[in-house]
């Protein structure tokens, strides 16, 4: 089980422990992919044991949150990638319906409610229209700058893509809208056109690694002088390695009078609450991006609770489960949650007393 997402591994180590080592997911799953996804022989060999594997991650974490839209719009995506890549649809279904069965039959009390929900998931797909798809990949088309900047990435042209961005910068156009305008919806395109089968993993990941570089370049040519509003931190839960949206919020609250910092992809619990502690962070903004993370999320949350003594520490979450179920925030028991950095800076500005130790943003 070294492979299998922790939160479904850690439930069947219980369930092991409680029937005898009868429960063996990813035998399942290979045997609903053997039976009904062998697909053609250009897909990729494990993409469809990689989706049905992290479906099982999906329904714990739904399962725990009681919210059967996060299953909806996995089992929406999975569908449009396996069209994409060349398997029937009455196929997936197939593999579905068995593998609810198999989870149904296998893994006990638990076993039957994850099993419920994804045919409840199932079912709400159905009265759906055909043609829904994951929010996750629906973005517009690309114009302007950034239609220009993927363009050059795609083609090679990384110094001439970076160098479009940092002219912007030097000419005056605000970091808000470089992020807004230009960064979110190019990476939202990239997500898109994976997802349709047009690019490669090698190629989003280049994709990244140039926005990266170009977030790194704009960092000293809009932050030179001494944060001396209040503390804030930014990082991704344990597990989350999407960090270039929640690196976008830090520095939207530097560039905005915020002493921000930004910890990276997949930080443990501890060294948050650590850090938050240390720097004496008034605001927690935590990201995942991924619905198999919300557990993680979850328990970061708590932690962070329990060691704020005072109870004035306020915790901001934020990722694409959330906009997928209006409520999620709540339940996982933080203090608000936002879309991207404009929501987040307009979420913190509204909390009594802060809005006035602020200095001009950007």
């Amino acid at each position: 089980m070294d492979n299998l997402p922790q939160p479904i591994a850690r439930q069947i180590d219980h369930q092991k422990q409680q029937r005898g080592g009868e429960l063996e997911p990813r035998g399942m799953v290979a045997q609903a992919v053997a039976l009904y996804l062998p697909g053609p022989a250009e897909s990729a060999d494990k993409c469809p044991n990689d989706v049905l594997i992290y479906l099982l991650d999906i329904l714990v974490a739904a399962e725990n949150v009681d919210s059967v839209d996060l299953v909806v719009d996995y089992l929406a995506w999975a569908r449009g990638l396996m069209a994409n890549l060349g398997f029937p649809g009455q196929n997936l279904t197939a593999s579905l319906d068995h593998l609810a069965m198999s989870i149904e039959r296998d893994g006990g009390f638990y076993g039957g409610r994850l099993a419920n929900l994804l045919r409840r998931a199932e079912r709400r797909l159905d009265q759906l229209a055909p043609g829904h798809i994951s929010q996750s990949c629906d973005s517009r088309p690309l114009t302007g700058m950034a239609a220009h900047y993927l363009d050059d990435v795609l083609a090679g042209r990384d110094g001439a893509a970076e160098q479009r961005v940092i002219d912007a910068a030097d000419r005056g156009m605000p970091l808000a809208d470089i992020y807004i305008e230009i960064i979110g919806p190019v990476m939202r395109e990239v997500g898109r056109l994976w997802h349709a089968n047009r690019i490669s993993v090698a190629q989003e990941h280049y994709v990244s690694a140039t926005v990266q570089a170009v977030l790194g370049a704009l960092y000293p040519r809009l932050f030179n002088g001494p944060a001396k509003g209040p503390v804030m931190m930014v990082a991704c839960v344990q597990g989350d390695l999407h960090e270039i949206g929640p690196r976008m919020v830090a520095d939207l609250f530097q560039a905005n009078g915020w002493d921000s910092h930004f910890l990276g992809s997949d930080t443990a619990p501890g060294m948050v609450a650590s850090f938050a502690e240390h720097v004496d962070a008034e605001l927690v903004a935590l990201s995942a991006m991924m619905t198999g993370n919300l557990p993680a999320l979850a328990a970061q949350i708590a932690l962070l609770r329990a060691r704020d003594v005072d109870g004035k520490r306020k915790i901001l979450v934020g990722g694409h489960p959330f906009s997928l179920d209006a409520d999620l925030w709540r339940r996982v028991g933080a203090d608000g949650y936002a879309a991207d950095g404009h929501q987040a800076l307009d979420w913190a500005r509204a909390l009594p007393g802060w809005s006035r130790r602020l200095g001009g943003g950007r």
